[in-house]
């Protein structure tokens, strides 16, 4: 097997990710080597591919931008709850 240098690809010692760098994850993510996370990706691409086929392109991007709104007023929330009962003074958890 030849040498990256020779192959075309950049080396990886000068900063620039070869090929390999995104390959070995994906194959460990396929291969079901750390079941956890591939069972996450499976839902989640499972998930996105079932709402693109059902629902408009808006719509999904709508509902991921909501959910993403929900979260993060969620946390804020319980973070202002949780200054309150221990009394500190951290701040905003976003800053």
């Amino acid at each position: 097997m030849a040498d990256s240098s020779s192959s075309g690809l950049p080396d990886s010692s000068t900063g620039i990710s070869s090929v390999q760098d995104y390959t070995r994850p994906a194959l460990s993510l396929v291969q079901w080597e750390e079941p956890k996370k591939s069972a996450a990706a499976f839902f989640l691409s499972l998930t996105v591919l079932i709402s693109m086929a059902t629902l408009s392109v808006i719509s999904v991007v709508s509902y991921l931008l909501l959910t993403c709104l929900c979260c993060t007023i969620t946390f804020r929330v319980y973070k202002a709850v949780i200054q309150a009962v221990q009394k500190s003074d951290d701040g905003h958890p976003f800053k």
